[in-house]
């Protein structure tokens, strides 16, 4: 026992440690086992009886224990003192082992309850050093668990706004994919009725455009019938000038040629009239051309008028489309950057 309570007085670490290994007897947790050798060496280490053994411990921890063990031993225990201390014990096992007494003095006795209280009193104070030691280890440790629950109480505290911050981003997520999703539909909505004006448009187009071909090939089949009416005229302009010439070649012939020039004048007069009422239909259908012709210049620039609404409407799509491609792109960018708050939150719980 008195060695172990030297030990526990020096600078060395590894004897202060297994002294009080050795006293604690298994009854102390190994966690707090620990604690007590570490305050036992800063309680060591603050003793400035003890500070001049701190220059030998490298020399010391190269000799045999037993010598160690004298070196390192108290001012209270002297190498003379100890060799009594062991003689007189060595003497009353002997005199206990025989049941004789009679060569024990009673100052060798007195010696040995003088070096045993001398011993408790040493050990007395080591425990009260460590007592101390470990009292302040206790106030440090209340010191660092008050130092812990504020720090879970700020985290805490942290992990409520983090909270609350991604319930808000995700409702402005909603709120945006709500949006969104209306666009979406409105921009189906109006492409679907642009398609179908569109369409409409277009079959009016193609109508309009049967129309026209229609009307030209009317003016076509009019003109041809004009240019017969004409080619007939002056054939019958050219045989009125024969019968003329023949008329007067057969002045003097019989009454029947004079009645067969007035028939031939009477058919004249009659395709004169013919040709008088081909001129008018001409002049009508000269009329009803030009009337064509401006209805086909009105239905040129009606088509033209559709062609540029479609245009526009076209230009009008094209920039839902764009419009639909930017908020689909700020979607995605509301989704990553939620995701990362989300990661940055659980990387500073842990």
């Amino acid at each position: 026992m008195k060695h172990l309570v030297a030990t526990t007085r020096t600078n060395n670490t590894e004897f202060v440690a297994r002294s009080i290994t050795l006293m604690s007897e298994g009854t102390v947790p190994k966690e707090s086992l620990m604690e007590l050798i570490s305050a036992a060496q800063e309680a060591n280490a603050c003793d400035p009886s003890l500070q001049d053994q701190s220059t030998s411990n490298n020399t010391i921890s190269s000799m045999d224990p037993t010598t160690t063990m004298r070196i390192q031993s108290p001012v209270l225990f002297s190498p003379a003192c100890e060799e009594g201390v062991d003689n007189v014990i060595f003497r009353l096992k002997s005199a206990m082992d025989k049941m004789e007494l009679r060569d024990c003095t009673l100052t060798d006795i007195i010696e040995l309850y003088e070096c045993k209280v001398a011993a408790l009193v040493n050990k007395e104070a080591s425990l009260h050093n460590i007592l101390t030691a470990s009292d302040a280890l206790n106030h440090h440790n209340h010191h660092f668990l008050l130092q812990t629950r504020v720090q879970n109480d700020r985290l805490r505290a942290l992990l409520y706004t983090r909270e609350e911050l991604l319930q808000q981003t995700k409702r402005e997520k909603n709120d945006i994919e709500s949006r969104i999703s209306q666009m979406i539909e409105s921009a189906n909505t109006h492409r679907e009725n642009f398609r179908i004006e569109k369409t409409e448009i277009e079959r009016q187009k193609t109508e309009l455009k049967r129309e026209v071909a229609s009307l030209k090939d009317s003016l076509d089949s009019k003109d041809d019938k004009i240019s017969k009416l004409q080619k007939q005229l002056s054939e019958a302009g050219q045989e009125a000038k024969n019968l003329m010439k023949l008329n007067k070649e057969e002045q003097e012939r019989s009454q029947k040629a004079m009645e067969q020039i007035q028939k031939l004048e009477e058919e004249l007069k009659r395709r004169r009239r013919e040709l008088e009422e081909l001129v008018r239909d001409n002049q009508r259908v000269e009329k009803e051309k030009g009337k064509l012709r401006d209805e086909i210049k009105e239905l040129e620039m009606l088509i033209r008028s559709h062609e540029e609404s479609m245009a526009a409407k076209e230009t009008e799509l094209e920039e839902v489309t764009k419009k639909f491609s930017e908020l689909k792109r700020i979607q995605d960018m509301i989704h990553n950057i939620s995701s990362g708050k989300l990661g940055n939150m659980f990387d500073s719980g842990k």
